[in-house]
């Protein structure tokens, strides 16, 4: 026997203990020990059975899913088929439970895999899994699967008129933010925020750029201001619209409001009182042509009129109050009740590039001209 001839009987040798080796441990149920053995060997057929085997066998799902995956990687024909059908209805079981949470690629190799042996109406399952309509209607109808097919085309019309409404939907909210009917557009959007991401997105925006009144700063004419919005303007140290930390003065001291012949001051029953030119004020004071006030007798107010309502000057700085609307040539700017300021535009108006008209909700950042190549006349500070 030539030497080449007696190599070859040793590793036949050595193949026939081997696999004699592995299938007494199969016989005494020692399946995990039995696996390597027919690797080793070549024998992939059987190697396929016994991890099919300890797969059946397994009652962790995670470990049986792995068994069924090695042993697909052995197995061909009939067997490959069944256990790549095993691995998948195990994949969706654990993800309809919560128990497992692959990724597309996964899902996707999975359903490819049961689509190459032939197991198509499985396949579909997977391919709806991850939202493949078109892979999914084409397994349907290689398995033959009509009544499926049809519901998957009635849902998939579904689908694809409600992505129609909500894209309709989103798009008439944008122009109405853009149109400055913020409003309006708020309104409308409601509803579909929880649903439609691409609108809580847009009206999240119109919310972060709401103005926070009763007091804004705004450019007019080019000159920033800083102005309180309301009908009136309470002045003290704590429950008032325009705060002065100071002792001397009452938690609401001082009340400015437009009286029948123009602004006018009041005092609001304060403990130290205010005073003009020494006297106590005791009666609504006009504020004319201008005033000077002492709150508590310390606190320096300077009172003086500015549109329809009043300029305060004090220690701290500067602040315009409205009293009512605010008239800006042909405009008038206003907080309404459900807090938006608001312009009303009886003549033309352009925000940002957009001609406007009627009522529009302003936010932080509108720019406001009288024409589209005009300078600006109004811009919302913040």
């Amino acid at each position: 026997m030539g030497f080449f001839s007696r190599v070859g009987e040793i590793f036949r040798g050595r193949r026939r203990a081997g696999l004699s080796r592995a299938r007494r441990l199969e016989a005494l149920g020692q399946l995990e020990e039995a696996t390597a053995p027919y690797v080793e060997h070549g024998e992939a057929p059987q190697a396929a059975r016994v991890l099919a085997l300890r797969a059946d066998a397994s009652i962790d799902p995670e470990r049986k899913r792995l068994l069924l995956s090695q042993a697909a990687g052995f197995a061909s024909g009939a067997l490959l088929r069944d256990l790549e059908a095993k691995r998948a209805r195990l994949t969706l079981e654990l993800c309809a439970a919560g128990k497992y949470a692959p990724g597309r690629a996964e899902l996707l190799d999975v359903a490819q895999r049961l689509e190459r042996v032939g197991e198509s109406a499985l396949a579909a399952e997977v391919y709806a899994r991850v939202g493949d309509r078109d892979a999914e209607a084409r397994m349907l109808v290689e398995a033959g699967a009509i009544d499926r097919l049809e519901a998957v085309l009635d849902s998939e019309h579904a689908r694809e008129r409600a992505e129609r409404e909500r894209a309709a939907l989103h798009g008439r909210v944008r122009d109405l933010v853009l149109a400055g009917a913020r409003r309006e557009a708020m309104a409308l959007g409601a509803g579909a925020r929880k649903a439609d991401p691409r609108i809580a997105e847009l009206l999240a925006g119109v919310e972060q750029k709401r103005p926070a009144l009763p007091r804004v700063a705004l450019m007019l004419d080019g000159e920033r201001l800083d102005v309180i919005f309301g009908r009136e303007v309470i002045i003290g140290r704590a429950e008032a619209t325009l705060v002065i930390a100071s002792p001397a003065i009452s938690r609401a001291h001082l009340e400015l409001r437009r009286g029948a012949a123009g602004p006018e001051a009041v005092d609001r029953g304060s403990r130290n009182g205010t005073f003009v030119s020494g006297a106590r004020l005791d009666a609504p004071l006009r504020v004319g042509d201008g005033v000077v006030l002492e709150l508590g007798g310390e606190v320096r107010l300077e009172l003086s009129p500015w549109h329809d309502g009043v300029r305060i000057a004090y220690a701290s700085g500067v602040v315009h109050a409205a009293l009512g609307p605010l008239a800006l040539e042909g405009w008038t700017l206003d907080a309404t009740k459900d807090g938006w300021l608001e312009l009303t535009a009886s003549t033309p108006a352009v925000l940002d590039g957009l001609a406007v008209q009627g009522a529009v909700q302003l936010l932080n950042g509108d720019r406001v001209r009288q024409s589209i190549d005009g300078a600006v006349v109004l811009e919302v500070v913040g």
